[in-house]
C-alpha cells in the first residue's frame, strides 16, 4: 500500500470515529431537547391546576404517587447541584433559554458532523 493511500486509510478511519462521537453527541442532545419539552408541558399542566389538586407523580419504572399541589414556586436545578426557587414564568424562561442552547448546539454540531461525512466520501472516492 502506498503511502498516501495509507494515509488516507489512516485519516478515514480517524474521522469516521470521529463522525460517530458526533453522532453520540447528536443524540444525547436531542434526548435532552426531548426532556426540555416534557418540563415544558409538564409546568404548563401544573401552572392549570388548583392549590391543593390532586395529581399523579412518576417515582419511575412506572411507579406513581398520589400528590397535592400546593400553588407556588417551582424548584429548579440550575447546574452543579444548585436548586433555586422561580415562578412559573422564570421556569418557562430558563426552559426556553435552555432549549434554544441546545438547539445551538445542535446545529453546530451537525454543520460539523456534515463537513466530516462530505471528507469521508471524498476519501472513499479516491481510495476506490
Amino acid at each position: 500500500m502506498s503511502r498516501s493511500r495509507e494515509a488516507l486509510t489512516f485519516e478515514y478511519q480517524q474521522l469516521a470515529r470521529l463522525a460517530a462521537e458526533y453522532q453520540r453527541r447528536i443524540d444525547l442532545l436531542n434526548a435532552a431537547l426531548e426532556e426540555i419539552s416534557n418540563a415544558k408541558t409538564a409546568v404548563s399542566e401544573l401552572e392549570s391546576l388548583q392549590s391543593d389538586e390532586e395529581m399523579l407523580v412518576p417515582l419511575g419504572a412506572g411507579v406513581m404517587a398520589r400528590a397535592a399541589y400546593r400553588r407556588g414556586r417551582l424548584l429548579v436545578n440550575i447546574g452543579s447541584g444548585v436548586i433555586v426557587e422561580k415562578d412559573f414564568d422564570e421556569v418557562k424562561s430558563f426552559l426556553e433559554s435552555r432549549e434554544k442552547s441546545v438547539r445551538d448546539t445542535i446545529n453546530k454540531l451537525s454543520l460539523e458532523y456534515q463537513k466530516i461525512l462530505s471528507r469521508l466520501a471524498e476519501i472513499e472516492k479516491q481510495l476506490g
